[in-house]
């Protein structure tokens, strides 16, 4: 027997996978009584494909989420939660790709791991969400998530956390782009390979 969480080199959490059908094994996000009524209007019914499924690109839209990179380069949508190793690695490989232009990164902070690291998952995206846009990312990457955060960045959060749900997110990061051909991609971990991904990202 193994204890603890198993994690494949990708960054997916095997052992969810493995226990996922046990009923109470896996935590579900709920929006409910927690938010102040005058705030619900924040977690609004995400909009949904012809098939009743979330549209991924639509539904990250309705995120709260920084950006990073020139506004004229094809956008790739990557939910992160700030403490998760595979989401600052996956950060450090994309940067040069920002960098040059290729790609614009927008980085929507979500909470998965509090079971790991005793809340600090909570606070660290709700510091990134008291950021300004164009802020976030580099208090990510520069580790300025201590303080008290903004009262609205809680109910940015949940709204963040809805959509990942709605959206069956298995963990982070996890990536989401329109592809050339019209169609959206989804994908869990970091990618083995960077370039194709980019590659295929609707310009």
């Amino acid at each position: 027997m193994i204890g603890g969480v198993m994690w494949d080199a990708s960054g997916k959490n095997v052992t969810r996978q493995q226990v996922a059908g046990i009923p109470g094994t896996v935590p579900t996000v709920t929006i409910g009584p927690d938010i102040p009524e005058k705030q619900q209007s924040a977690t609004a019914p995400l909009p949904v494909s012809v098939a009743g499924e979330p549209s991924l690109i639509e539904a990250a839209e309705h995120t709260s989420y920084g950006t990073v990179g020139t506004t004229t380069a094809p956008r790739l949508w990557m939910f992160i939660d700030p403490m998760c190793s595979f989401s600052i690695r996956a950060m450090a490989a994309l940067k040069p790709y920002v960098a040059s232009g290729k790609v614009q990164l927008a980085v929507i902070p979500v909470a998965v791991l509090d079971y790991e690291d005793q809340g600090k998952s909570t606070s660290s995206a709700q510091m990134m969400l008291s950021q300004p846009a164009g802020g976030m990312v580099q208090a990510w990457e520069d580790r300025r998530l201590s303080g008290s955060p903004d009262p609205a960045a809680i109910v940015k959060l949940a709204t963040n956390m809805a959509t990942a749900d709605a959206l069956h997110l298995k963990g982070t990061p996890t990536f989401v782009w329109r592809k050339g051909d019209g169609t959206e991609g989804m994908s869990a971990g970091v990618p083995p390979d960077l370039e194709a991904l980019l590659s295929s990202i609707a310009s």
